[in-house]
């Protein structure tokens, strides 16, 4: 198996975060997080916060304790105590909040990306950019989404 990730910066964001770089990899096809994106403005470095899961709140202090995303919006300030920590706004709860709804839909399916994106006909890469939150999915691919998850068979037979 090789390395994926440099194992000085894995073991600089585990003493630093208590969190290996393998998890953060993982936590984009894991429904029990919200992954909630932000460029950093120092330098433009996309920075990502998972909310929910038993295992980040053990791996963070971020949380709060809180083991489940709420459904209304909230807004969730930074750690103080963390300089690359930041406040999430209701927007980028709201953007990840559709992007756990697509990649569920997806993962509920057992469909990889490609497969979902050609099966659904959509791009790839928007999916993608979706289901990371890194754009926020428009409404109308929102009811898509659930029309798919509804339909899946009468969806794909419409599309083809």
């Amino acid at each position: 198996m090789t390395q994926r990730f440099d194992p000085a910066k894995d073991a600089a964001n585990l003493e630093k975060h208590n969190v290996s770089l393998a998890f953060g990899e993982r936590i984009f096809e894991d429904d029990n997080y919200l992954i909630i994106p932000s460029i950093r403005e120092i330098d433009d470095e996309e920075r990502f916060k998972a909310v929910g899961g038993e295992e980040t709140c053990r791996a963070s202090c971020r949380c709060e304790g809180a083991t489940r995303v709420k459904n209304e919006h909230i807004i969730l300030p930074s750690d103080p105590a963390d300089a690359e920590d930041f406040d999430v706004t209701a927007e980028a709860m709201d953007r990840g909040q559709r992007a756990r709804l697509i990649r569920r839909t997806r993962i509920e399916l057992g469909l990889s990306q490609a497969e979902f994106a050609s099966r659904f006909r959509m791009p790839v890469g928007t999916l993608r950019d979706w289901e990371q939150a890194r754009v926020t999915a428009p409404d109308f691919a929102i009811a898509y989404i659930r029309v798919i998850s509804l339909h899946p068979d009468l969806v794909a037979t419409a599309v083809a």
